[in-house]
């Protein structure tokens, strides 16, 4: 099963819902990045090449596959660490789609699943998701300032 066509149509369809983290320092050229969102750090499999995401305050579009979905009765919104570039995440889906959600964890993140995610699954509902690895991000460019010269 195909997820994604392109990793430009992927952004172009969830940069709506890119998070804002906070990137730390890693090793030039590496795929793998860490960074700090809710007061967790985490790891991302970074999409967006040549993987040059920068230092500092960045917004990246998260894309977690699912491993385990369950309901959420307590109604909380929480993300927790529970391996390299995996995710435990309670939260309330805010849409839809055949094999995704989004899902509003305290940031949003892009649920993806390889199975069929339950038809009581809907916007409005509160879930648990426990993540796959690696979790996908894709690092969202800055605005290049126009130059007047």
């Amino acid at each position: 099963m195909m997820i994604e066509d392109s990793v430009d149509n992927f952004i172009l369809n969830y940069k709506t819902y890119a998070a804002e983290i906070e990137i730390l320092p890693k090793i030039e050229g590496s795929t793998l990045v860490e960074a700090i969102a809710l007061n967790k750090v985490f790891h991302f499999f970074e999409r967006t090449g040549p993987y040059d995401s920068k230092l500092g305050k960045a917004r990246a579009i998260l894309n977690l596959m699912i491993k385990e979905i369950h309901s959420n009765a307590i109604k909380v919104k929480a993300l927790s660490v529970t391996g390299i570039s995996e995710l435990k995440v309670e939260g309330l889906v805010l849409e839809r789609e055949q094999k995704t959600i989004i899902l509003d964890a305290g940031i949003p993140l892009v649920v993806t699943s390889f199975q069929d995610i339950p038809e009581e699954v809907i916007a409005g509902e509160w879930i648990g998701v426990s993540s796959l690895a690696p979790i996908h991000g894709f690092v969202l460019a800055e605005p290049k300032a126009r130059s007047l010269y």
